[in-house]
C-alpha cells in the first residue's frame, strides 16, 4: 500500500475529498465440530466469499457475464495506517493495519485455526458464508504509543473517533456495527507504554433503501478513515497494485507475517454469527 514517502505515488485517477476515520472488532477462540471438506470448498469458492476465478473460460462464457456482475476487489487485503492530515501525526503507531476480510483472508484464518488444532463446525462455516454474502468486514489492529497514555488507550478503542469508508468521489459510508476487541494489550517501549486492540468493522453490502451496492462496481479504490483529536488517518485498498515513483509495484505488507491477522476463523465468525440470526 502507499507508504508515507516522497518516493512513492498513489495509483492514478484517484482524488479524495475530505478527511476522516475508521473502526473494527474481535472475538474469543472456540472449539467446534469438524468441518466437512466439501463444505470448506464451498465456503472458499462460493459467491458469498468473493467468487473463485477459473481459468480457460471461453469467449462465449466471458461474454455471457452480465455488466456490473463484479464487485470491487482489492489487489491486496492488507493496508497499513496512513496519516491524512492532523495535529497529532503520532496518534497511531506505524504498526497499525487493517485487513479487508475477503476470500484470501477467510482461507488464511481457517488454516490458522486448523494449524492450532481448533475444529470448526459446519454450522459456523454456513454462518460465515451468509455473512460474507451480505456484509463487508474489516479487521483493524490499532496501536498507539502516544505520550498521553489515556488518549492512547482511547484511540485504539475508537473512543471519540469517527469512522467510515470513503470512495474517490467523496461518498462516506458508515458502518452498521463496530465490535471492539475484548481487551487492550500493552507493552513497554522505552519510557512509554504502547497500547493495542483488534476490532471488527461491519458494513452492509447493499444500501437498505436503494438496494444499490455500498461500494459501486467500478470503484477504483476505497479508504477506511479514523478521525479524531484533530487528526485523520486512513487505510487504503485499490483494485490495481500500488506503484512507486518508477511505476514498479509496491509489495503489500503482511501483518505478523500472515494475511490471517490476529483473529482466527472461529474467533471472528463466532462473534459475527448473530448477523446470520443464529444464536446457537
Amino acid at each position: 500500500m502507499c507508504l508515507l514517502s516522497t518516493t512513492l505515488i498513489r495509483c492514478p485517477q484517484r482524488e479524495y475529498r475530505g478527511t476522516h476515520t475508521v473502526r473494527v472488532s474481535i472475538g474469543e477462540n472456540q472449539k467446534f465440530e469438524s468441518i466437512p471438506r466439501l463444505l470448506l470448498a464451498l465456503i472458499l469458492c462460493a459467491g458469498a466469499l468473493p467468487a473463485c476465478k477459473t481459468t480457460g473460460a471461453s469467449k462465449e462464457e466471458v461474454a455471457a457475464i452480465p455488466a456490473g456482475a463484479f464487485e470491487f476487489q482489492p489487489e491486496s487485503s492488507v493496508s497499513l495506517v496512513h496519516l491524512d492530515q492532523g495535529r497529532y501525526p503520532n496518534l497511531y503507531s506505524p504498526g497499525s493495519y487493517a485487513l479487508w476480510v475477503d476470500e484470501e483472508v477467510a482461507r488464511a484464518k481457517l488454516q490458522k485455526d486448523l494449524d492450532a488444532g481448533i475444529v470448526v463446525s459446519s454450522r459456523l462455516a454456513e454462518d460465515a458464508q451468509f455473512i460474507h454474502a451480505n456484509y463487508i468486514l474489516f479487521e483493524c489492529r490499532l496501536e498507539s504509543l502516544f505520550p498521553d497514555g489515556s488518549i492512547a488507550y482511547d484511540v485504539i478503542g475508537l473512543r471519540n473517533m469517527d469512522t467510515y469508508l470513503m470512495t474517490p468521489g467523496g461518498t462516506r459510508i458508515r458502518p452498521i456495527q463496530t465490535i471492539l476487541g475484548g481487551h487492550a494489550d500493552e507493552r513497554l517501549r522505552g519510557a512509554l507504554r504502547e497500547f493495542g486492540r483488534t476490532n471488527i468493522l461491519i458494513f452492509a453490502r447493499e444500501d437498505v433503501l436503494s438496494e444499490a451496492p455500498t461500494i459501486p462496481d467500478q470503484t477504483s479504490s476505497v479508504r477506511l478513515y479514523v478521525d479524531g483529536f484533530n487528526s485523520a488517518f486512513y487505510f487504503e485498498w485499490s483494485a490495481a497494485p500500488f506503484v512507486d515513483a518508477n511505476g514498479d509495484p509496491i509489495p503489500p505488507p503482511e501483518p505478523e507475517q500472515s494475511v490471517a491477522g490476529r483473529l482466527g476463523f472461529s474467533a471472528l465468525y463466532s462473534k459475527l454469527r448473530v448477523l446470520a440470526h443464529n444464536f446457537k
